[in-house]
Protein backbone atom coordinates (compact mmCIF):
# COMPACT_ATOMS: atom_id res chain seq x y z
CA UNK A 1 0.00 0.00 0.00
CA UNK A 2 2.86 2.37 0.78
CA UNK A 3 4.32 1.78 -2.67
CA UNK A 4 0.97 2.56 -4.32
CA UNK A 5 0.54 5.76 -2.32
CA UNK A 6 4.10 6.78 -3.16
CA UNK A 7 3.51 6.25 -6.86
CA UNK A 8 0.29 8.26 -6.77
CA UNK A 9 2.07 11.08 -4.95
CA UNK A 10 4.99 10.96 -7.37
CA UNK A 11 2.66 10.92 -10.37
CA UNK A 12 0.80 13.93 -9.03
CA UNK A 13 4.02 15.80 -8.44
CA UNK A 14 5.34 15.05 -11.89
CA UNK A 15 2.07 15.65 -13.67
CA UNK A 16 1.17 19.05 -12.32
CA UNK A 17 2.90 22.05 -10.92
CA UNK A 18 1.79 23.57 -7.65
CA UNK A 19 0.81 26.74 -9.48
CA UNK A 20 -1.49 24.98 -11.98
CA UNK A 21 -3.04 21.92 -10.35
CA UNK A 22 -6.37 21.21 -11.99
CA UNK A 23 -9.38 19.15 -11.22
CA UNK A 24 -11.07 17.09 -13.90
CA UNK A 25 -13.15 19.99 -15.19
CA UNK A 26 -10.06 21.91 -16.28
CA UNK A 27 -8.25 18.81 -17.50
CA UNK A 28 -11.24 17.75 -19.62
CA UNK A 29 -11.31 21.11 -21.40
CA UNK A 30 -7.57 20.98 -22.00
CA UNK A 31 -7.63 17.41 -23.29
CA UNK A 32 -10.52 18.17 -25.62
CA UNK A 33 -8.47 21.09 -27.01
CA UNK A 34 -5.51 18.75 -27.49
CA UNK A 35 -7.61 16.17 -29.36
CA UNK A 36 -8.96 18.90 -31.65
CA UNK A 37 -5.39 20.07 -32.21
CA UNK A 38 -4.20 16.52 -33.00
CA UNK A 39 -7.08 15.93 -35.42
CA UNK A 40 -6.62 19.11 -37.43
CA UNK A 41 -2.91 19.52 -36.73
CA UNK A 42 -3.57 23.03 -35.55
CA UNK A 43 -1.32 25.11 -33.37
CA UNK A 44 -0.33 23.73 -29.99
CA UNK A 45 -1.68 25.74 -27.07
CA UNK A 46 -0.82 25.89 -23.39
CA UNK A 47 -4.00 23.99 -22.59
CA UNK A 48 -3.01 21.20 -24.94
CA UNK A 49 0.45 21.09 -23.47
CA UNK A 50 -0.80 20.85 -19.90
CA UNK A 51 -3.12 17.96 -20.76
CA UNK A 52 -0.31 16.12 -22.55
CA UNK A 53 2.05 16.80 -19.65
CA UNK A 54 -0.33 15.37 -17.06
CA UNK A 55 -1.11 12.28 -19.13
CA UNK A 56 2.54 11.78 -20.12
CA UNK A 57 3.81 12.22 -16.56
CA UNK A 58 1.36 9.79 -15.01
CA UNK A 59 1.81 7.29 -17.87
CA UNK A 60 5.59 7.34 -17.53
CA UNK A 61 5.45 6.79 -13.77
CA UNK A 62 2.93 3.96 -14.14
CA UNK A 63 4.92 2.17 -16.83
CA UNK A 64 8.16 2.67 -14.90
CA UNK A 65 6.75 1.31 -11.63
CA UNK A 66 4.22 -1.14 -13.03
CA UNK A 67 6.06 -4.17 -11.60
CA UNK A 68 5.95 -2.65 -8.10
CA UNK A 69 2.25 -1.70 -8.13
CA UNK A 70 -0.67 -3.82 -7.01
CA UNK A 71 -2.05 -5.47 -10.15
CA UNK A 72 -5.16 -3.30 -10.49
CA UNK A 73 -4.32 -2.42 -14.09
CA UNK A 74 -1.85 -3.44 -16.75
CA UNK A 75 -0.91 -0.69 -19.20
CA UNK A 76 0.61 -2.01 -22.42
CA UNK A 77 4.10 -0.66 -22.99
CA UNK A 78 3.20 0.47 -26.51
CA UNK A 79 0.39 2.87 -25.54
CA UNK A 80 1.10 6.26 -27.09
CA UNK A 81 0.52 9.53 -25.30
CA UNK A 82 -2.13 10.42 -27.89
CA UNK A 83 -4.00 7.22 -27.05
CA UNK A 84 -3.65 8.05 -23.37
CA UNK A 85 -5.19 11.47 -23.89
CA UNK A 86 -8.15 9.92 -25.69
CA UNK A 87 -8.59 7.28 -22.96
CA UNK A 88 -8.52 9.91 -20.23
CA UNK A 89 -10.84 12.28 -22.11
CA UNK A 90 -13.42 9.54 -22.75
CA UNK A 91 -13.25 8.44 -19.12
CA UNK A 92 -13.90 11.99 -17.90
CA UNK A 93 -16.76 12.46 -20.37
CA UNK A 94 -18.31 9.16 -19.23
CA UNK A 95 -17.87 9.98 -15.51
CA UNK A 96 -18.76 13.66 -15.00
CA UNK A 97 -19.48 13.10 -11.30
CA UNK A 98 -15.75 12.45 -10.77
CA UNK A 99 -14.52 15.69 -12.33
CA UNK A 100 -13.99 17.28 -8.94
CA UNK A 101 -11.00 14.94 -8.41
CA UNK A 102 -7.40 15.99 -8.99
CA UNK A 103 -6.24 15.65 -12.60
CA UNK A 104 -3.59 12.97 -11.98
CA UNK A 105 -6.07 10.87 -9.96
CA UNK A 106 -8.42 10.89 -12.96
CA UNK A 107 -5.61 9.74 -15.26
CA UNK A 108 -4.94 6.81 -12.91
CA UNK A 109 -8.65 5.95 -12.78
CA UNK A 110 -8.95 6.11 -16.57
CA UNK A 111 -6.05 3.67 -17.04
CA UNK A 112 -7.43 1.33 -14.37
CA UNK A 113 -10.76 1.33 -16.22
CA UNK A 114 -9.22 0.88 -19.68
CA UNK A 115 -6.55 -1.69 -18.82
CA UNK A 116 -7.63 -4.02 -16.01
CA UNK A 117 -5.30 -6.97 -15.49
CA UNK A 118 -6.63 -10.27 -16.73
Amino acid sequence: MKTWMGVVALAGTIASSSAMALDGNGLLLQCQALIRSMEIQGPDTYDSGHCMGVVQGVTDVLVLYQDKLPKKFCIPHDVTYGQGVRIVTKYMQDNPSLLNNHDSVLVLAAYADAYPCK
